[in-house]
């Protein structure tokens, strides 16, 4: 059950979503609290799929060097950003506790990184993205899982 005072915050690696119940807990109501979004996180991409190549001008040598990872240090930047939100969320005492809702990979990010009082805040981590879900559709789907 989702009781009143509960923040649900819904993340992927580049948008996140903070939704506040207003409600009660067998009928949630969830009002937004606070969104932030990447911009340039779904922008950035490489030049090329492959990895890079290298040719010496004096020889037959060839080599590869590995591509970087532009979107995973984009998202841990962005992540980053989310926790520190998350930071706010736990001091504040208006909240009685949070829902966390996070893609896998954002979700594992997040616990390896996330400080000790918010981990105390947090009553349940479920590990799908529903940040494609309107406030509307989330309600419902939230009365779904969390029962």
């Amino acid at each position: 059950m989702l009781d009143a005072k509960t923040v649900v915050v819904v993340v992927n690696g580049f948008h996140a979503l903070a939704l506040y119940n207003t409600g009660t807990a067998p009928e949630p109501q969830l009002e937004p609290l606070w969104e932030l979004s990447d911009e340039a996180g779904h922008t950035l991409r490489p030049r090329y799929r492959r990895a890079g190549r290298v040719y010496q001008s004096m020889s037959n040598r060839r080599s590869a060097y590995e591509a970087k990872q532009y979107r995973a240090a984009q998202k841990r930047l962005f992540l980053e950003q989310v926790i520190e939100r998350l930071v706010t969320l736990a001091a504040d005492n208006e909240y009685s506790s949070i829902v966390l809702m996070a893609s896998p990979g954002a979700l594992g990010i997040l616990r390896s990184s996330m400080p000790n009082p918010v981990a105390q805040r947090i009553k349940r981590m479920i590990a799908k993205d529903y940040c494609n879900c309107g406030a509307r559709n989330l309600n419902e789907m939230l009365v779904e899982v969390l029962q």
